[in-house]
């Protein structure tokens, strides 16, 4: 399975700006219409995501149900679709791809390993025998960084559609 650095263009259904949603190390799924986002690659690029749904949420915010990236000051709200939470996006034109603003969704480095069993081995380190959780100056950290084989292309070459519109 290839891991490609990929772009989108998302159109802010409020502010109608549009915006160039950057994916860096993505797998590429060559025959599947939507894409899925690896949540723990957006903790670790410190974009914040609240992923319930504002109506089921006891007191329902503007972060409610978004996706927010603290640096840029940006939110983007989810939509549903039946029970599935996705941000709607389109092919960016060239104009677009070289003028919006770039929000870049998961990091390029260090290198992403999605077979690696890092992420399981720290969560595992943050809670005791008992299942309660581990303070965490208790806590030992280890990060790692694991090499996997990636395909590299321009992002302005390959565009991955996130959600079908229209």
């Amino acid at each position: 399975m290839p891991i490609v650095s990929a772009a989108v263009a998302y159109d802010h259904p409020y502010t109608y700006e549009t915006f160039i949603l950057v994916f860096n190390q993505a797998l590429h799924f060559l025959k599947m219409e939507h894409n899925l986002i690896n949540l723990n690659q957006l903790c670790i690029n410190n974009v914040k995501l609240d992923e319930c749904p504002k109506f089921l949420t006891c007191k329902p915010t503007e972060s409610s149900h978004s996706i927010f990236f603290p640096s840029e000051n940006v939110r983007l709200p989810l939509m549903l679709d039946g029970i599935i939470s996705y941000l709607p996006s389109r092919k960016p034109s060239r104009e677009e791809f070289d003028t919006c603003t770039h929000l870049v969704m998961t990091y390029n480095n260090p290198v992403w390993d999605p077979h690696s069993l890092e992420f399981s081995r720290q969560e595992e380190h943050c809670t005791n025998t008992r299942g309660l959780v581990v303070p965490s100056k208790s806590r030992r950290t280890v990060r790692a960084v694991s090499s996997v084989v990636t395909t590299t292309c321009a992002l302005r070459d390959l565009v991955v559609r996130l959600h079908s519109v229209g």
